[in-house]
């Protein structure tokens, strides 16, 4: 897990900023396509790259970045 420190705090960012394609799923208009999201999930986290990716699977949240490998993919952090 990597922490970002210095990041701005989440009161500080303004929604109309975030990117749209972030939320798993999310199709917005009738020309987007939906991405196909990578399944692989680690304890609370899941993959928010497309299906197929290369390297480590990674989850992003607003100030954190967690990514893990194939050997941990189901698990639960307490479990390790």
């Amino acid at each position: 897990m990597h922490d970002d420190t210095t990041t701005t705090p989440p009161s500080a960012i303004d929604p109309d900023d975030l990117d749209a394609t972030a939320a798993p799923g999310l199709v917005v208009g009738p020309d987007r396509t939906p991405r196909a999201l990578c399944t692989s999930v680690f304890d609370r986290w899941r993959c928010g790259l497309d299906v197929g990716h290369g390297g480590l699977h990674t989850a992003v949240e607003v100030g954190a970045t967690t990514s893990w490998n194939d050997a941990v993919a189901g698990r639960m952090l307490r479990d390790l």
